[in-house]
């Protein structure tokens, strides 16, 4: 094999890893699939240690490159997310509430998959004096529109 075989080679191996790279390249960097904008989200509760489940809740969130965590804000007096990350479409997070007495900690996971989101959570309960009571949540929202 002369030089000008060992350039065509070159070449030709070149050639097939600019292809090789321009199809991995886009499945690599690909934009996680999350819609911002006003989402319709669904949580049930399980209480630990009642027979029954409780009444599922229905409220709208708008979801935007900040705030990506389905909870419901009415609810955030007193409470701090202290660690939210996220990865490609997953968002964890994990939260601690004071008031008055009262506490409140735990965490969830949620998973955006375009218009649609699946996730749970799992929270204790409790306060001075109080028993502690552990909580199971399931999350289930979709698109509706934009941000108002």
């Amino acid at each position: 094999m002369g030089r000008n075989s060992n350039s065509k080679l070159l070449r030709a191996w070149l050639g097939l890893g600019c292809v090789v790279l321009s199809v991995a390249l886009p499945l690599g960097a690909a934009e996680a699939r999350i819609n911002y904008g006003l989402w319709e989200i669904t949580v049930k509760v399980q209480l630990d240690g009642t027979p029954v489940d409780n009444p599922e809740e229905t409220f709208q969130k708008c979801i935007t490159s900040t705030d990506l965590t389905p909870g419901n804000n009415a609810d955030s007096e007193g409470c701090d997310k202290a660690k939210v990350t996220r990865k490609d479409d997953t968002i964890n997070w994990t939260v601690s509430c004071a008031k008055d007495k009262h506490t409140m900690s735990g965490n969830g996971t949620v998973i955006y998959s375009g218009d649609t989101m699946t996730g749970n959570a799992q929270f204790q309960a409790g306060g001075k004096g109080m028993a502690t009571m552990k909580m199971k949540l399931q999350y289930q929202g979709k698109r509706v529109g934009k941000c108002q």
